[in-house]
């Protein structure tokens, strides 16, 4: 691979401290591997692989790179077979330290626990357990201060809680508790934070750090209104201008100049509070364009407005009257800290007592560890330290990394633009405050990577129009320059195309009648019908083109909520495949609510809702009608006492009414079933339970009968139920209790989906869920939506430099007040807000390769557009951004804007119908008679009876699978089963036929299932697994490298794969892998005639069956065939009598490959843990 000029810098630079701003497509994953591979191998000073230390972000990141670099070194060994130190690299590469901050951590912990005092045997707890725990904690810590009930917790009540209990206590000590995990040292962080309080006198208050950021941000929202006013006066200055405008919009810009120039914020206050706007001129002016007169209007509206907002919010208050609101919530931060501390201390003794860590705890005990001896051992031996997405680390992260590194081989590489995750407490100030320095300390290097290698030109050309104008250090973190531009370095065709990137503005339906979200649907759905097989796509490697199909687009979303289900309804209902991953909705679902509701019954039946919700279910199958008359049996009590009055359990009252023979005999079963399950239920692990009552009840056919990921969800559920278990919380109270708190943070499992890499659909998912991937056609949805504020509107608000805020009640007069510092803490965390949209944007924008599509929906579009904007500072929507931009004058030709009005279009289509429908009624009412022909109709007559001799041919397919063929000889299994069944009804159901029926899964489980054990079989090194240990870890192992999904390795049980591992069968194979004579995967073609697949097909037609074989191998002169099967059976010959067709193919199709004979052909089957012979 050829290198650019900058590229090289960063593989070569030594001896130094290096910052590579890499943008976005600049292939700095290849330049990373390349300068590894190059210290490495390096003639005059090479280093061994495992003394370099490369922290991702990402498990699937380290793994992709590791196994980069072990190709490489490979390659460079094979190239070099004398080179003893490449053959030692080929060796640690499996020891090299390419992990994420979280493995390192727990490395560094492992390997110095006695530093620390830490019992070597902690375990990660689960997120469900450290959820318990905390709210364990919480409810102990404010048990202990109501009990000591201090003079300053109950003012603290009186000022701070405002809700009948102390809920919005609670979670304002959780968010300052989780906000101050991202500190080096969290607990001195928070009890720093009073300090931030401490002011003697006015005068030192005004010139405390807080106060200082509010006079200059202040002076910003002047500056903006001055800008605003300065484009008003310019129009107005045009030759069609309202020049009558002029003599005010000087007054005003006069006015705004003279508080520029004031110092301090009195003074500000006062000249801000003497600003008087003039009346507009109401002259009329001669050949003024009116719709330039009334933007200038607009433009000193919105001035006027930003001058009312700051009087508002920023100046209402004399100096004196902060200074005496500061000091009053002096108490209320002292008392919020305090029982944050001590919640701290609370939630660390519970986790030690059940020896768990949570990975926040793995952070700060590693620097604990490395701020003492250990971390001068790790910098005497890392040659070097390299940082992958930099701009996402936070202080604690970057505190970890600096007392592992010297102070000339810190390697870190990033793109602050691509900085989108402060919700996980990501700092991007760290990269700018690295970008600035490297570029002034002698023992520091700073690299930009600028060209993309990714995009066409006239993809970067619309990003770099868009963000040059509004991207600023001060809003995103960066000055969008030429450093931080995109610049062109792949090497695409011109293929006639047009390529130039889109903004389509959709008007509202003014009506009324269709909805905003199902128009931009709409809109998205024409257009990629449009493209779709006729826009040509470029393959960069091959430079090859094909049609483009619906695997090259995707719809990106800031937000993946209500709008996503519109999209992918509308999509679907013009005939467009939809593929999106579910992250919400699980709990919603009919199966899991009906599985939680019988938990809930099993833990305490006399809740109402539970037990009634389970009766109603297909479970319980009570009507509305038996559910009034089983309450006529005890009108009083509650529904459980009614439903054991019903059943005879317990004696009906007075006034009662007995229920039916027939009713009474449906809820005495309910009720045994009930309290059997109950027994149970003190004795089974939860998943078990869960497990046998899906199956006992029948209800997991249910949900496959259902349909979609009804099964798949119980057996995520069963899963779930499974991780619990494992934690230090047991029984059915906590696992409701987890449940319940899951649900109410909304924080939601989504429904069970399988992969969706290669289905042939639009994609659709969140713009954080794109980052690092690329696609040829994207659309960029939904830009009108505003950005999210809620939290900038809570109680508490919270700065890292600027401390806490928050709202406080007077407790004499009950009148809630904001302080000026939550004021200016809201702004600063707004701006930063605003920033990080920024970002988010850049990120979604900068996935195309080829096509950029932007949707929006607007009530007035040309308003929109020629409207002019409020300034970035007051940005509400990506919409906003753009038209930011347009308004700049930097986009000219690089963004083509459009106009659509969907709504009318769609009455246009009604009036089209309706015309169709007429020329219908036309022909249903024309005289047959008059124009009737005999000759005619006979000749009609004898076209349409002519049939092709050869029609059956068109039925033979080219080829068909082996899986196909499966599924022909069980569908006639199951259809000889159901007339054995007819013939036995009467009879009693045999257990073996009870428990296949119980087990059948639905396909799309089935090919999950399946799809998730040859995965696991494929890859399994059989001689690493001993016990359940190692299968775990090789789990893991397959996960951390994206080979298998979290999900797919949750429908492996461990003891499977365990129990293959000590059958004779894995011996052999494992005897002839050591030989080099076991394969696995093996594809394969053979030709047979059709009848022999279906005797309704002409025999002299010919067709290829095609499939895969699990394994073979060789032993002797002989051929092994193996077949993996996870089908849930109870007999091997229901096996045998399933696939011996398919296992017959394959020894054919073996034996036609290699001249060999066939030994056996054997499947192994999970359920029944043993391999079937079915002979040569």
């Amino acid at each position: 691979m050829k290198f650019t000029e900058d590229q090289q810098k960063v593989i070569d630079s030594r001896n130094k401290n290096v910052l590579v701003a890499a943008a976005a497509g600049s292939g700095k994953t290849a330049v990373l591997v390349e300068r590894i591979i190059e210290r490495v191998c390096d003639r005059e000073h090479p280093i061994d692989i495992d003394r370099i230390l490369v922290v991702t972000f990402t498990n699937a990141a380290a793994a992709e790179m590791k196994e980069r670099i072990r190709d490489a070194l490979e390659a460079a060994a094979d190239a070099s077979p004398e080179d003893e130190h490449l053959k030692k690299q080929r060796t640690l590469i499996h020891a090299s330290h390419i992990m994420t901050i979280d493995s390192f951590c727990k490395l560094v912990i492992r390997d110095n626990f006695d530093r620390i005092g830490i019992d070597p045997q902690f375990r990660i707890a689960d997120n469900s357990e450290l959820d318990l725990m905390q709210e364990d904690a919480m409810s102990e810590v404010l048990e202990e201060a109501y009990e000591e009930s201090s003079e300053g917790f109950l003012e603290f009540l009186e000022e701070f809680s405002a809700s009948k209990d102390d809920s919005d206590v609670a979670d304002a000590v959780s968010r300052l508790f989780k906000f101050s995990r991202s500190k080096s040292n969290p607990d001195r962080w928070i009890t720093d934070l009073v300090l931030k309080y401490d002011f003697n006198t006015v005068d030192e208050l005004m010139h405390g750090e807080w106060m200082q950021l509010l006079v200059s941000m202040t002076k910003d929202e002047i500056e903006d209104a001055f800008k605003l006013i300065e484009s008003a006066k310019a129009i107005a200055e045009e030759p069609d201008g309202p020049d009558q405008y002029i003599s005010a919009l000087d007054n005003d810009m006069e006015q705004l100049e003279n508080i520029l120039e004031a110092e301090g914020y009195e003074a500000i206050r006062n000249a801000v509070n003497a600003l008087e706007f003039e009346k507009l001129s109401r002259k009329k002016g001669t050949d003024v364009d009116e719709n330039k007169k009334e933007r200038v209007k607009k433009l000193r509206d919105t001035a006027k407005k930003h001058i009312t907002n700051i009087k508002e919010r920023w100046l209402s208050k004399t100096q004196e009257q902060i200074f005496e609101n500061i000091a009053a919530s002096k108490l209320l931060i002292e008392q919020l800290t305090e029982l944050t501390l001590r919640f701290s201390q609370k939630f660390g003794e519970i986790k030690e007592s059940k020896n768990v860590i949570d990975f926040s705890d793995m952070e700060h005990l590693a620097l604990q560890i490395l701020q003492g001896d250990a971390g001068a051992e790790y910098r005497e031996y890392f040659e070097e330290v390299m940082t992958d997405e930099y701009q996402d680390s936070n202080s604690v992260q970057e505190a970890i990394l600096t007392s592992v590194a010297r102070d000339n081989n810190y390697f870190c590489v990033g793109d602050v633009k691509q900085s989108i995750y402060a919700f996980r407490l990501a700092e991007p100030e760290i990269f700018v405050r690295r970008y600035k320095f490297s570029a002034e300390d002698e023992k520091s290097e700073r690299i930009v990577l600028s060209k993309n290698f990714r995009s066409r030109k006239e993809v970067l050309n619309a990003v770099n129009a868009i963000f040059k104008p509004i991207m600023h250090e001060n809003i995103g973190g960066v000055e969008y320059d030429d450093d931080a531009s995109l610049y062109y370095g792949a090497d695409y065709s011109e293929n006639g195309e047009d390529h130039v990137a889109e903004l389509s503005l959709i008007a509202e339906d003014s009506a009324g009648e269709i909805d905003s979200k199902v128009l931009e649907a709409r809109e998205i759905a024409s257009r990629i019908k449009s493209m779709v097989g006729k826009y040509m796509v470029e393959d960069r490697k091959t430079k090859t083109t094909h049609p483009a199909e619906y695997r090259d687009f995707v719809i990106l979303l800031r937000a993946r909520n209500e709008i996503e289900d519109v999209m992918a309804e509308q999509l679907e209902a013009a005939g467009i495949p939809v593929y999106r991953e579910s992250e919400t909705g699980y709990f919603q679902t009919e199966e899991i609510r009906t599985m939680i509701s019988f938990i809930m019954v099993l833990d305490n039946p006399r809740q109402d809702i539970p037990l009634s919700s389970l009766m109603k279910s297909v479970i319980g199958n009570f009507s509305d009608a038996e559910m009034a008359e089983i309450r006529q049996t005890c009108p009083d009590g509650c529904f459980y006492d009614a439903l054991r009055s019903a059943a005879g359990v317990l004696e009906i009252g007075e006034n009662a009414k007995e229920a039916s023979s027939e009713l009474q005999d449906k809820c005495r079963s309910f009720f045994e079933m009930i309290d059997e399950y109950r027994e149970e239920s003190a004795y089974l692990p939860i998943h078990t339970l869960i497990e046998k009552i899906i199956d006992e009840t029948d209800y997991g056919i249910y949900a496959e009968t259902k349909g979609g990921s009804a099964r798949a969800n119980l057996d995520m559920l069963i899963q779930r139920a499974a991780d619990y278990e494992a934690t230090s919380y047991k029984g059915l109270f906590y696992f409701i209790r987890y449940i319940e708190k899951m649900k109410k943070i909304d924080l939601d499992f989504g429904e069970a989906a399988g992969s969706g890499d290669e289905t042939n659909a639009v994609r659709i998912m969140s713009i954080h869920k794109s980052k690092g991937l690329e696609f040829p056609i994207v659309f960029v949805a939904n830009l009108s939506k505003a950005f999210n504020t809620q939290d900038l509107k809570s109680k508490l608000v919270m700065d890292a430099e600027l401390g806490i805020s928050a709202d406080r009640t007077d407790p004499d007069t009950r009148i809630k007040s904001v302080s000026m510092l939550k004021n200016v803490i809201a702004e600063k965390r707004r701006r930063a807000s605003i920033g990080e949209e920024l970002r988010i944007f850049y990120v979604a924008l900068t996935r195309a390769e080829e096509k950029l599509i932007m949707t929006a929906v607007v009530k007035d579009p040309e308003k929109k557009i020629a409207g002019g904007g409020a300034g970035i500072l007051h940005a509400s929507s990506f919409l906003d951004f753009v038209t930011e931009a347009l308004n700049s004058g930097e986009i000219t030709d690089q963004l083509n804007v459009s106009i659509k009005n969907i709504a009318d279009e769609a009455e246009e289509a009604v009036m089209e119908a309706i015309t169709v429908a007429e020329r219908r009624n036309l022909f249903e009412t024309i005289d047959v008679e008059s124009v009737h022909d005999e000759k005619t109709e006979k000749e009609l007559a004898d076209n349409l009876k002519w049939k092709y001799a050869h029609e059956k041919s068109f039925e033979v397919p080219v080829k068909v699978s082996v899986s196909r063929l499966k599924e022909a000889q069980i569908e006639e299994m199951q259809e000889a089963a159901v007339e054995h069944r007819v013939l036995i009804e009467d009879e009693v159901e045999d257990e073996t036929e009870k428990e296949e029926k119980s087990s059948s899964r639905n396909p799309e489980l089935g090919a999950m299932r399946g799809t998730a054990y040859h995965k696991a079989f494929e890859l399994l090194d059989i001689d690493r697994i001993k016990t359940l240990k190692d299968v775990f870890a090789y789990l893991d192992e397959l996960v951390g490298s994206e080979q298998l999904t979290e999900e797919a390795a949750k429908l492996i049980y461990a003891k499977d794969l365990l129990a293959f591992s000590e059958t004779e069968l894995a011996a052999r194979m494992k005897a002839a892998e050591r030989n080099e004579l076991l394969f696995r995967e093996q594809p394969f073609i053979i030709g047979r005639p059709a009848s022999e697949i279906d005797e309704t097909w002409p025999a002299e037609e010919k067709v290829q069956i095609q499939g895969i074989i699990d394994a073979f191998f060789v032993e002797g002169d002989k051929i092994y065939v193996v077949d993996y099967k996870t089908d849930r059976v109870r007999s091997c010959e229901i096996l045998k009598e399933r696939y011996a067709v398919q296992l017959d193919l394959y020894a054919e199709a073996l034996h036609n490959l290699t001249g060999l004979e066939i030994g056996d052909k054997i499947i192994y089957s999970v359920a029944l843990q043993k391999a079937i012979s079915l002979g040569e």
